[in-house]
């Protein structure tokens, strides 16, 4: 009986398979892929543990070292999106293209785009982690 519904189980994922490969479907895609949240990379996060430590030491607020690496996070979605290797040499126009993504979201409290002093929290969050980095 067990085999039985295994070898159903493996006909049905064979079916669904060749579904969407003659439907043109053989990943997901961004378009495709609403409401999957998009994760950091391990070495982005590694990187984020590190900055969280580092503002412990320096003796930002415990609220602070919890939401900082937060709101750093689609940054690096964005750094791995426009295949931005490494952290080294980030171009002007990709930081640009992220405050331009940035001042186009809505908050998730207000509906309303992000405020002005939100959006110069990033770009403060952005600079401190350059410290870091330094």
């Amino acid at each position: 009986m067990a085999k039985m519904l295994h070898q159903q189980e493996a006909n049905s994922l064979k079916n669904r398979s060749k579904e969407r490969k003659e439907a043109g479907i053989t990943r997901i895609t961004p378009e495709r892929a609403r409401g999957v949240k998009a994760k950091t990379s391990y070495s982005y996060q590694r990187l984020l543990k590190g900055y969280q430590e580092w503002l412990g030491i320096i003796g930002y607020a415990e609220s602070s070292v919890k939401s900082l690496p937060q709101q750093l996070k689609p940054f690096f979605i964005h750094l791995k999106r426009s295949e931005v290797k490494s952290l080294e040499l980030v171009p002007k126009e990709i930081i640009r293209s992220y405050y331009e993504q940035l001042k186009q979201r809505k908050s998730q409290q207000t509906g309303e785009l992000l405020k002005n002093s939100t959006l110069n929290g990033h770009i403060r969050n952005l600079n401190l982690l350059r410290n870091y980095l330094e």
